[in-house]
């Protein structure tokens, strides 16, 4: 959600008009979307509406997710249809109908705006797709290794990237590589960060960051020695805003990294 609303917010700024479209009968109306992206996200001036069926004329309709790209395939007044593609969502999903319900929007002749070259790659390859990707990023007003307070000889802290709900973020496997630290160098301080602080027994005594606001979190890179930040799907912006505060990346490998 960031990156969409990071794009909406440079495209105003360069001049263009935008209207959102959101998904979906839930609790929040169109206006207070808009109030919760300019608070979260962006100060964007976009009007926000929730999706009927119908939009306004446009030179772009951009997807930004599977079942959007659904919506999207089927209007008819725009110059042309393109795919803001962060992931491939296909991988969300064990393999059956939903990860086939992905699939399929990958070869509907969307021109793809990929986060990364990885992705562009693959999208190309498997799906004929044509992709333009951009690279990654962070906000250098937030993260650098200004304003660092470790002090020599402090306790070494160790930042993982836990997200148990999220699959491709390998929070089981992350766990194990920490006991085998845990093991080997007992005095080392673990911290999580991602996900609410909830009750779970872990092979090693570690302190829960909860989620942060982004100068929280540049705060709490600074202090960290080293994090382990798991990717099975595309990279996630982290390991930059990490490595951009002074902090050391423990990651698996692949192509997708």
């Amino acid at each position: 959600m960031l990156n969409i609303f990071r794009a909406i917010h440079h495209l105003e700024k360069w001049g263009h008009e935008i209207r959102v479209y959101v998904l979906g009968r839930g609790a929040l109306s169109g206006a207070q979307a808009q109030e919760l992206a300019r608070d979260f996200y962006f100060p964007v001036k976009a009007p926000i509406e929730v999706f009927t069926g119908k939009v306004a004329d446009s030179d772009a309709l951009v997807a930004t997710e599977w079942t959007t790209a659904y919506a999207a395939r089927g209007v008819p007044n725009t110059a042309g249809k393109f795919y803001f593609v962060q992931d491939l969502e296909d991988r969300f999903y064990p393999e059956g109908s939903l990860s086939e319900f992905a699939k399929e929007t990958y070869r509907w002749g969307f021109h793809g705006i990929t986060l990364g070259r990885w992705i562009a790659d693959v999208l190309h390859s498997e799906f004929g797709m044509a992709c333009s990707p951009f690279g990654f990023s962070y906000d250098r007003d937030v993260y650098s290794p200004n304003g660092s307070d470790r002090a020599r000889g402090q306790r070494k802290r160790v930042l993982f990237y836990a997200r148990p709900q999220t699959e491709r973020r390998g929070f089981e496997l992350g766990v194990l590589a920490l006991a085998l630290v845990a093991k080997k160098m007992p005095d080392v301080e673990f911290v999580l960060v991602g996900f609410q602080p909830l009750k779970m027994r872990l092979p090693f005594r570690a302190t829960f960051g909860g989620v942060l606001s982004p100068a929280e979190l540049a705060r709490l890179y600074r202090g960290c020695d080293v994090a382990l930040v798991l990717s099975h799907t595309n990279l996630s912006m982290l390991p930059l805003e990490l490595m951009a505060c002074g902090c050391a990346i423990v990651s698996n490998g692949g192509p997708n990294i």
